[in-house]
């Protein structure tokens, strides 16, 4: 326990001398302040069926835990899924493998360190809450168990699962990069959706994110101030919902003292913190300790002799070969004559857009190297369905999927050639700005324009010419989002939560403004597909600020 304290101590110390800590506690108060919105607002948080509680201390505390618990469980996955991998990177892991430190110690105290970051965020959302109690107004009677019970219950043994489930992923090859990130969001809609929409009041306990039990309590209280309203018909909402043409929420309030916690309420909350000890158990079982022959889940190594090269493609007279695993080396071709060069230049009439052919080929074939069968195998099958399914099923849910599918090769535009060390090399060369840049860009949009053509076929072939549009307008966004992304952050990560958030807030929810893909035909014909072209040309422009900065420093 003495080492899994240490562990836990100096990781956690590191992260939070971090300004990003701080950035992060000062979005978490914030948080609170959004959470919390008055009456006659545009947005509500958490209603039943046009009612909500008064801000007390056991509403204010009781959603702002409750949502808390949603919104941590999974941005707090992304922002503690580094730890492992850091040390793994920076070649501290080697160093900690040649010392008497275990593996059960070692992960345990990764878990115990995730778990400590988002406990003092939850600890500043906590402080932060009692003030918007007293901003709002609607009751300034302070129960600090009322407040603080929600937090303890509900929220840290959410928070504990997805410490777990970051280390978890870490340990695994195919789940601690891009893989991972997806699935977790897709596992976590999924759950979440069950157990907002699936489970019975009784059943509450099976909610890990414990909002069911609070839920439950909420809507009892709800029907005894309002006898009209029928908790299993009126409906309810979680989350921030917002009204259309400047509509205002007038929800009807009542008082609320608190959930009921029995036994078997916290028994259960307990229970999710043995599940979440559980699964750091099993990562502790198959970590590697940082010996990548022995790695779960490792990838084939090539064999000797085939070494995919590194094409960079510059537009001068030579080409850069960069071998997997062998260094690097320099082969000039064959050169050609001025006079024939330039005769046949003149003959093709040559443009920038001609010499920029080779380049964007090359980009292309980088971005879609790699990708086993079945990968493509699942393509072609969507691709199949958008040709032959009704419309109405092309549109939803085949789009959504076919541009979700490409989501890994989109979020490696932009970072590549930090990931790879090959920056160097690259901004060097003639012209990356006028060039491979716009190549990079060109390559993904042809990615989104390949896997979807089949569904600008059907928009063509139905004379809908405004789905086509926004369908266009997609496909020249999503590469722009994952560029721009991919520059300013040099990872991965980031593109892939927000390009997911937005998929899933937009197209799949089928919310017209959000929808830049045009599955609906309310947003098809409606502002967001220009809205969408002028964010794209604007996350361009911060791509070429982000690139330039690059090749300057």
């Amino acid at each position: 326990m003495t080492r899994v304290f240490a562990v836990a101590r100096a990781d956690f110390l590191e992260r939070t001398r971090r300004y990003s800590f701080l950035i992060t506690l000062l979005v978490m108060i914030w948080g609170a302040y959004v959470f919390l919105p008055p009456n006659h607002a545009r947005y509500a948080t958490f209603e039943l069926g046009g009612h909500r509680g008064i801000y007390n201390s056991a509403w204010v505390g009781s959603l702002v835990a409750m949502l808390s618990s949603v919104f941590l469980s999974i941005a707090g996955f992304y922002l503690t899924k580094n730890t492992v991998e850091r040390d793994r990177r920076t070649g501290v892991g080697q160093i900690l493998a040649a010392t008497p430190l275990g593996r059960r110690a070692y992960v345990f105290g990764k878990a115990l360190s995730n778990f400590a970051v988002l406990s003092a965020m939850v600890a500043a959302l906590a402080v932060a809450s009692l003030g918007m109690q007293l901003v709002r107004g609607e009751s300034r009677s302070i129960d600090l168990i009322a407040l603080l019970s929600p937090f303890l219950l509900i929220t840290l043994p959410a928070l504990a699962l997805t410490a777990a489930a970051a280390v978890l992923f870490e340990v695994f090859r195919l789940t601690r990069g891009g893989f991972g990130n997806v699935l977790f969001y897709l596992l976590f809609m999924v759950m979440f959706g069950v157990t907002t929409a699936g489970l019975k009041p009784e059943a509450a306990y099976l909610d890990p994110l414990g909002k069911d039990i609070l839920i439950r309590d909420a809507k009892a209280a709800c029907a005894v101030a309002y006898p009209e309203y029928q908790p299993t018909r009126d409906g309810m909402s979680v989350g921030f919902h917002f009204r259309s043409n400047n509509r205002i929420w007038d929800l009807k309030t009542f008082e609320w003292k608190g959930g009921r916690w029995s036994a078997r309420d916290v028994a259960a909350r307990l229970a999710w913190m043995l599940v979440a000890m559980g699964l750091v158990m099993i990562a502790a079982w198959r970590f590697d300790r940082f010996d990548e022959a022995r790695s779960p889940g490792r990838e084939k190594r090539p064999r000797r002799g085939a070494q995919p090269a590194l094409l960079l493609a510059n537009g001068a007279d030579a080409e850069i070969a960069v071998a997997n695993g062998a260094g690097a080396r320099l082969t000039a071709p064959a050169r050609e004559a001025p006079a024939r060069r330039s005769l046949g230049a003149r003959l093709l009439g040559a443009t920038r857009a001609t010499a920029l052919a080779p380049l964007i080929g090359a980009e292309f074939a980088l971005l879609t190297r790699g990708q086993n069968f079945w990968w493509y195998l699942i393509a072609a099958a969507l691709i199949a369905l958008s040709l032959f399914l009704p419309l109405a099923a092309v549109r939803m849910p085949v789009l959504p999927l076919l541009w979700v599918w490409p989501v890994l090769i989109w979020s490696a535009m932009g970072s590549r050639e930090v990931r790879n060390g090959t920056d160097g090399l690259l901004f060097s060369s003639a012209r990356p700005l006028r060039r491979q840049l716009p190549a990079a860009y060109l390559a993904g949009v042809g990615v989104a324009v390949l896997i979807g053509a089949g569904v600008a076929l059907r928009f063509t072939l139905a004379r809908d010419f405004a789905s086509l549009g926004a369908w266009g307008a997609g496909a020249l966004f999503i590469p722009a989002f994952a560029l721009a992304s991919g520059v300013w952050t040099g990872g991965r990560k980031m593109f892939e939560i927000l390009y997911l958030v937005l998929w899933y807030g937009g197209p799949m929810n089928q919310t017209p403004e959000l929808d830049f893909m045009g599955v609906t035909a309310a947003g098809a014909a409606s502002r967001t597909p220009m809205i969408f072209l002028g964010v794209a040309l604007a996350l361009l422009i911060l791509a070429a600020v982000g690139r330039t900065r690059q090749i300057r420093s």
